[in-house]
C-alpha cells in the first residue's frame, strides 16, 4: 500500500463525517463525473485532505506523513483486539442443538507448519454481506463486508470485525434457523490458502495487514487496515494491491461475475427485503 492510499484510509477512519460523505457517492455521481467510483471517492477525499492540509499551513505530503506517523504510534496494547485463540464469544452466541454450525474448538495447540487457509462465505442474514476469514493463531479472524471484496485498488471496502470463529467453520454452508444469531443461508463463496507478508500476529496487533490469497477466485495482494472510527465493533477497510490481479469496478464486479459456491452447486438467491418482501403473498 502506498503512502497515499494509508493516508486516505487513516484520514477516513478519524474523521466520521467526510468518511460519511464519500461513502454516500453512488454510480451515477460517477457517471456525471465521468470516471470510475473509487476516483471519484478518492478525488473527494483527496479535496478534504488539501483543505485540511491548507488549515495547518502544511503540504498534502507533509499531512500524509502526519498521518502515517499518527497511525504508527497507537499503541497496539489498546486496541481493541479479540483474545488469541478465544471462542468464548462464538460459541455463547449460538445453540448447537438447533444449528449446523460447527461447536467452536480452538487449534492453538497447532505448532507444526502448515498452509493457512482463508475463506470468504456469502451471508444472506439481516442485510447480504460476506465474511471474510483469515486463519490465525488457532482460529478463523473474521470480518463481515458489507458490499464484498472488490478487485479495484481504488475502492476501500468497509470490513467489521467480528467475532473469532473455529477452523471447521470454513467448510460451513447451509441454513441458520430462523429466531437464532446470524440467521439465514450461507454459501463458500471463495476459500483457498494466505500467505502473511511479514508477522501475521504482530501485524493484526497493530492492524494493518498485508498478505497474498490463493483462492479459486480472490488472488493477488491485499491490505486490512484497522481505522479509528469509534463504534461497538472496530471498522477496517479491505482494499486490493495494485497486481496483475487488479481490475477496475467499472469492468468487473467480482461478486456480481461470479455469485456462485465453490464448494457446491449451491447458489444463494438474496430475500425480498422492504416493500418487495410485502407485496409477496
Amino acid at each position: 500500500m502506498d503512502d497515499q492510499t494509508l493516508g486516505i484510509c487513516v484520514f477516513l477512519s478519524t474523521r466520521p463525517m467526510e468518511l460519511e460523505k464519500v461513502l454516500s457517492l453512488s454510480d451515477n455521481d460517477a457517471v456525471e463525473a465521468g470516471t470510475s467510483l473509487g476516483s471519484l471517492r478518492d478525488t473527494v477525499c483527496l479535496q478534504g485532505m488539501r483543505a485540511q492540509a491548507e488549515h495547518e499551513g502544511k503540504t498534502l505530503k507533509a499531512l500524509i506523513r502526519t498521518l502515517i506517523k499518527q497511525d504508527a504510534d497507537v499503541d497496539p496494547a489498546n486496541a481493541q483486539v479479540t483474545s488469541r485463540g478465544s471462542l468464548e464469544k462464538y460459541n455463547r452466541m449460538r445453540d448447537f442443538d438447533a444449528s449446523a454450525e460447527p461447536a467452536g474448538v480452538s487449534s492453538i495447540g497447532r505448532s507444526e507448519p502448515h498452509a493457512l487457509q482463508f475463506c470468504v462465505q456469502k451471508h444472506d442474514a439481516t442485510r447480504l454481506h460476506y465474511d471474510f476469514r483469515l486463519e490465525l493463531d488457532g482460529t478463523l479472524k473474521s470480518w463481515a463486508i458489507p458490499k464484498g471484496p472488490c478487485l479495484d485498488p481504488k475502492v476501500k471496502r468497509l470490513s467489521v470485525h467480528v467475532e473469532d470463529h473455529p477452523l471447521d467453520y470454513a467448510s460451513f454452508e447451509g441454513t441458520i434457523p430462523e429466531g437464532h444469531y446470524g440467521a439465514g443461508d450461507v454459501i463458500v463463496w471463495d476459500r483457498g490458502i494466505w500467505t502473511p507478508l511479514g508477522d501475521p500476529t504482530e501485524s493484526y496487533r497493530k492492524g494493518r495487514m498485508k498478505f497474498e490469497l490463493q483462492g479459486e477466485k480472490l488472488s493477488g495482494i491485499w491490505n486490512l487496515v484497522r481505522t479509528h472510527i469509534p463504534g461497538k465493533q472496530e471498522q477496517w477497510f479491505l482494499i486490493k494491491h495494485q497486481d496483475s490481479a487488479a481490475k477496475p469496478e467499472a469492468e468487473y464486479n467480482i461478486v456480481e461475475e461470479q455469485p456462485h459456491s465453490v464448494l457446491s452447486d449451491r447458489t444463494l438467491v438474496p430475500r425480498a427485503r422492504g416493500k418487495a418482501a410485502k407485496k409477496q403473498p
